[in-house]
């Protein structure tokens, strides 16, 4: 299977371990109080997955509870999950082992909010290259990085790879952002000199990013976000 933004892709659809276990308590309390045939949704809620009875602009997924031996899905889901559009975690009753599905349309269309967090295929950095190549047609540069980076920057390896990338990747330092513009954020939830985060910087200011073990999501620039802010680049395609 190819592997790519952190799902592992086959012929007719791809599938991931669902990685939120703070809202695992929620959904097995509901199902258990509502049975077999459940039906709900997931919410992105700044960067968090979140349950919500109803599908609305911050959905990125439904929950579908079925009496069943397996999570895998059958072809008649493998159909409700192409037609719906939307990823699908399936819940397999009574056992209650689950399972995240994403329809084929991901595989090259895969939004840019609601992905999940996968060290090396699916981060800030992942982000950032996937933005700029379908929004921008821009292909940057890869600087191949370790599983768990921000950790060996930690520890043994003392190199910052955002500081040390960001002018051979064609950027420069500027202080106020527009549309397109990389920030670095240092979030001060690791132990590291300089920035361990990047985001987007759009319009309204607005950033998309994808920080460390939630989803991809887009938000205020503000807060922690822009408190912690220690550069601001921009590509040399732009004035």
């Amino acid at each position: 299977m190819l592997n790519k933004n952190g799902v592992d892709w086959g012929d007719d659809y791809g599938s991931s371990t669902f990685q939120y276990g703070d809202v695992i308590a929620d959904i097995a309390t509901y199902i258990a109080q509502h049975g077999e045939g459940t039906q709900f949704w997931l919410n992105n809620v700044r960067g968090k997955s979140v349950m919500a009875a109803e599908r609305g602009d911050r959905t990125y997924a439904k929950v579908l509870a079925v009496r069943s031996d397996t999570a895998e899905l059958t072809q008649d889901e493998v159909d409700q999950l192409n037609e719906l559009g939307l990823p699908i975690l399936k819940v397999a009753l009574p056992y209650g082992q689950y399972k995240l599905f994403y329809p084929k349309a991901y595989e090259e269309g895969m939004p840019f909010e609601g992905r999940q967090w996968n060290d090396s295929t699916a981060d800030c950095y992942r982000l950032v290259l996937d933005y700029y190549q379908k929004e921008l047609s821009l292909k940057l540069p890869v600087v191949v990085t370790p599983s768990n980076y921000v950790a060996q920057m930690q520890s043994y390896a003392g190199v910052n790879l955002f500081l040390t990338n960001w002018e051979m990747s064609g950027f420069h330092q500027v202080m106020f952002p527009q549309k397109h513009d990389v920030i670095y954020i240092r979030s001060g939830n690791v132990r590291l000199d300089g920035p361990d985060h990047c985001a987007i910087y759009l319009d309204d200011n607005k950033i998309l990013h994808h920080y460390r073990h939630r989803l991809s999501v887009i938000q205020e620039w503000a807060g922690l976000w822009r408190q912690n802010t220690v550069m601001i680049l921009r590509h040399n395609s732009f004035t």
